[in-house]
């Protein structure tokens, strides 16, 4: 897309995505989400991506029938005028309250509560994407503010958060494409047709649309100063499965060495999540990355999966960084260095989702880098640290055999059990929903074997293990921090906070205690 306002498309052309669908039935829908996943809906201008993303959005139900898309056009655009009137047009009686009036249910205080959310959103709604001027038209922009101020009184409790008016600024862009421009064209459509693609509902269907995006990225957009209530913050949990379960059964190099660098995955991923990568790649790019997304499923699930395979995609970029290297990069994601471009990313994101072990060749790898053998092929299995010797550098340790590995009694369990003195153990189905595991003592023999003095020697041996490890950490550390060489600090002193990182969080239940290496 250039820097020129967009014209929307002809009807006529609009036309031809809904005979594919009503033609097609069930198959003709299939087709088009395979299309979308595999190479898009064409450049930014396309015709067929409005009608297409309202079919993926659930604004039109499947089979396509022309009543019954009819029939929804109809709620949903009857839905959003109600909404409109219900909160664009309040008036105040001047003698009912008191201006100055702090009280909650005060009609001046909401009325001031509401010119401010209008002051927010304006000043966001005037910074959208000004390389565009499409999103700087008047008409635009007051279209943007009542969608965005009528969703904010809609849902209170959430409001406006910054980055919806990203969101619906795509949407709007889109749904213009899909409507009609050209008057003669657009009477001699069919009535239906021109009732589908009148530019008359174009913010009816944009808010509803947007709706439809909201109801699965609404929680994301929670903060502490949202009124509804939470244990913790939904898109640090989701970023943290992101980096966690999914980047680390999928690569766990990179996984480690974005560990060692102590990178925290919220600090890009929440953008990258939030936004549905649009401040990552430009628009073009992201209506193809968004047609993948929305044709794979309503709860747009492939979004992990999209920034696992970003995160690979410039894998040899991130390991020939530092921590501040890597931070830049992925702040400014390098988009057009990613092999096979959108649609690479879009295919390695299917790849990933499906795939379930690990491969010999990152096994091989996570070998070489750490000197250790990856701990099985299961989702569960965590890296192991590289240890420290006594005299603070790192251990060389000789991968074991694959007989001695069968033999171990410390290897990792492909799931470790959860086990209670209180009552019998019960083995573990699912993951907790925050994406963590509780650090559980194992021992090698089935769970509903295990004795009570079992678990407690399990526990005694962890306790020591950790008791080592601070030991050598603090003998490393001590030399840095009261006779420091020319404020040069040594590599052993960056393992050794790799590993009171580990320690942490080995002891409050954000990793398992395998996580720590064993020490003689």
């Amino acid at each position: 897309m250039d820097n020129k306002t967009a014209a929307p498309c002809d009807s006529s052309e609009a036309q031809f995505i809904i005979t594919r669908l009503l033609q097609g039935g069930d198959e003709g829908y299939i087709s088009l989400k395979k299309q979308s996943l595999r190479e898009g809906l064409g450049p930014s201008t396309s015709k067929d991506r409005a009608i297409a993303w309202k079919t993926f959005l659930g604004f039109h139900t499947t089979p396509a029938r022309k009543e019954q898309w009819l029939l929804e056009a109809n709620v949903h655009r009857t839905r959003y005028q109600q909404l409109k009137d219900k909160h664009m047009n309040q008036f105040i009686d001047a003698e009912e309250d008191h201006p100055l009036s702090r009280e909650k249910e005060s009609p001046w205080f909401k009325h001031f509560q509401r010119e401010q959310l209008h002051k927010t959103i304006l000043q966001d709604v005037d910074r959208t994407y000004p390389e565009y001027e499409f999103f700087h038209q008047d008409d635009i922009k007051k279209l943007m503010m009542d969608i965005l101020f009528v969703y904010a009184c809609e849902y209170n409790e959430l409001s406006y958060r910054q980055g919806m008016h990203e969101l619906l600024a795509i949407v709007i862009y889109v749904i213009m494409q899909g409507v009609a421009k050209d008057h003669e064209k657009f009477e001699s459509a069919e009535e239906w047709m021109r009732t589908l693609s009148t530019p008359k509902y174009v913010e009816h269907d944009s808010f509803a649309c947007f709706e439809k995006i909201m109801r699965t990225t609404s929680d994301w957009f929670i903060t502490k100063q949202s009124k509804i209530p939470q244990t913790e913050s939904p898109i640090i949990v989701k970023c943290q499965r992101i980096y966690n379960e999914v980047l680390r059964t999928r690569d766990p190099e990179l996984h480690a060495y974005l560990t060692f660098l102590a990178v925290e995955p919220q600090v890009y991923l929440l953008r990258w999540v939030r936004l549905v990568f649009s401040r990552e790649f430009n628009l073009e790019e992201t209506l193809v990355l968004w047609d993948g997304i929305f044709a794979y499923d309503k709860a747009h699930s492939l979004i992990d999966y999209v920034a696992v395979s970003m995160l690979i995609s410039i894998k040899a970029q991130i390991l020939a960084q530092d921590a501040n290297g890597v931070l830049s990069l992925l702040f400014k994601y390098p988009s057009k260095s990613v092999e096979g471009g959108i649609t690479g990313l879009l295919e390695r994101a299917r790849v990933l989702l499906k795939q379930r072990t690990l491969g010999e060749s990152i096994e091989k790898k996570w070998t070489k880098w750490t000197g250790n053998i990856l701990p099985g092929n299961k989702s569960d299995d965590f890296p192991i640290i590289p240890p420290l010797s006594s005299s603070g550098g790192a251990q060389s340790v000789s991968p074991p055999s694959r007989s001695d590995a069968s033999s171990d009694k410390r290897k990792l369990p492909s799931r470790s059990p959860t086990l209670s003195v209180e009552k019998a153990p019960t083995p573990v189905t699912a993951s907790p929903p925050t994406g963590f595991r509780t650090p559980v003592p194992t021992v090698n023999k089935p769970f509903n074997q295990v004795t009570i003095p079992e678990k407690v020697d399990a526990t005694e041996a962890m306790h020591q293990n950790v008791a080592k490890h601070l030991r050598v950490i603090i003998e490393v550390l001590q030399p840095v921090l009261f006779n420091p060489a020319n404020g040069a600090v040594p590599d052993d002193a960056y393992i050794a906070l790799a590993q009171l990182k580990a320690i942490k969080d080995v002891l409050i239940g954000h990793l398992p205690a395998e996580a720590l290496p064993q020490m003689s």
